[in-house]
């Protein structure tokens, strides 16, 4: 037992604090305790320093103990941390117990369990849903030995679960937004009645059209050209 150890265990606080630089640290103080009850009065006043650093260091304890009892009572079952330490120390037993169980056990076996665990969501999802997850997750890899999803490093079938739905959810809604754009264009193609009256406008206004055209042509026919008319006016004025 080196000195540390024998002041401390003097102390009552050998199994109380365990951390290597908090037991450095009390084993100082107490040193320099020890020599600050021997100093003299002037001696103490030149020491103003390490007075209050000496003084304080009996807060430092406190706060050291505080928090040892505090660890203490969150440890209890009582202590509402206390419920979700057990639960997260569950989940991680059950992670471990997961990986480990990827490569123990029958190929056959496992898929059996991985459906059996996928049956416990069949009220959530229905059975058409699961049976395609499963069909897609429980695929065996090109060796045979495992599943799918066991090559995957991190694996949650709840949330995996959650992201299918998710997916599938949205691919429906695609489907039937693309079948409704599709009557929609169907709808259009169909000659409706306001489409033929439109045509019958259109057939008329084209023929009105071509009319004027061809009086417009007429009379150009009869028309003359500016030379002609000029050389007519010229005429009539030497006639007169």
């Amino acid at each position: 037992m080196n000195k540390i150890d024998s002041l401390l265990t003097d102390r009552g606080l050998t199994s109380e604090y365990k951390e290597q630089a908090v037991r450095h640290l009390l084993y100082h103080l107490y040193i320099a305790l020890d020599i600050y009850r021997y100093m003299t009065y002037s001696e103490k006043n030149k020491a103003g320093y390490w007075y209050r650093m000496f003084r304080s260091s009996f807060s430092l304890t406190g706060f050291l103990k505080e928090r040892k009892r505090k660890r203490d009572k969150e440890k209890s079952p009582l202590h509402p941390s206390y419920k979700e330490r057990e639960t997260m120390l569950k989940e991680k037993g059950e992670k471990m117990s997961l990986c480990k169980g990827r490569e123990s056990g029958g190929l056959e076996e496992r898929q059996k369990a991985f459906w059996d665990e996928l049956l416990l969501y069949e009220k959530k999802y229905g059975r058409d849903m699961l049976l395609k997850f499963y069909a897609k997750w429980a695929e065996e890899t090109a060796d045979k030995t495992k599943m799918l999803w066991e090559t995957k490093k991190s694996w949650s079938t709840k949330l995996r679960l959650l992201a299918w739905s998710k997916r599938k959810f949205q691919k429906d809604d695609e489907a039937a937004e693309l079948h409704l754009q599709q009557v929609k264009i169907r709808k259009s193609r169909q000659p409706t009645v306001d489409t033929v009256q439109q045509q019958a406008i259109i057939r008329e206004r084209e023929e009105a059209n071509a009319r004027l055209e061809r009086q417009i042509a007429e009379r150009k026919k009869g028309a003359v050209s500016r030379e002609e008319y000029l050389a007519m006016k010229n005429a009539k004025d030497g006639e007169a």
